[in-house]
C-alpha cells in the first residue's frame, strides 16, 4: 500500500513516456500548475457570472428609474421595466455590447416600452429618453473598458 497522496486531477501528459521521463519534483510542479490553471478556470467562470448579474441589474435599474419618473405609471409598469431592463442588460452582456450598440439597443427598448405601456407619449418621454439612453450607453461603454 502506499502512503501518497493520490492525485485528484493529474496533469493530463501524466500517463505519456515523456512525462514520466521527468524528475518527480518537476512531476508535481507541472501538476501542481495545471490545478492551479484549473482553479483559476472556475474563478474566471465565477467572476463571470457575478459581472453578467450585475450588469443586467444595472440595466434593469436604468429602466425602473426611467419609468418612475416618467409620467402616468404605476407599480405594475416599474415592475415591468425592471424586468425588461434586466432581460436587455443580459442580452447585451451575453452578446458583448459596446457603448454603441448599449445605447442603441437599450434607448429604443426604453422608449417602446414607455409608448407600449403608456398608450402613446408625452413630452416628457422624449426628453426622458435622452438620458436614459445616455445611461445605457454609460453602461456599455463601462463593458467596453473593461475589455472583455
Amino acid at each position: 500500500m502506499h502512503d501518497e497522496p493520490v492525485d485528484p486531477v493529474p496533469h493530463p501528459a501524466a500517463g505519456e513516456t515523456w512525462f514520466r521521463k521527468l524528475p518527480p519534483e518537476q512531476q508535481v510542479r507541472m501538476a501542481s500548475q495545471h490545478r492551479a490553471g484549473l482553479a483559476r478556470d472556475v474563478e474566471l467562470e465565477a467572476l463571470e457570472k457575478r459581472r453578467t448579474l450585475l450588469e443586467s441589474l444595472r440595466m434593469g435599474a436604468v429602466f425602473t428609474i426611467g419609468d418612475v419618473l416618467a409620467p402616468g405609471g404605476g407599480w405594475a409598469c416599474a415592475t415591468l421595466a425592471l424586468l425588461l431592463g434586466t432581460l436587455v442588460g443580459f442580452l447585451l452582456t451575453r452578446i458583448d455590447g459596446k457603448r454603441l450598440l448599449s445605447a442603441v439597443i437599450g434607448g429604443s427598448s426604453f422608449f417602446v416600452f414607455e409608448w407600449m405601456t403608456r398608450g402613446g407619449l408625452a413630452g416628457a418621454h422624449l426628453f426622458l429618453c435622452y438620458p436614459i439612453t445616455a445611461l445605457c450607453a454609460l453602461i456599455g461603454w463601462a463593458r467596453e473598458d473593461r475589455g472583455s
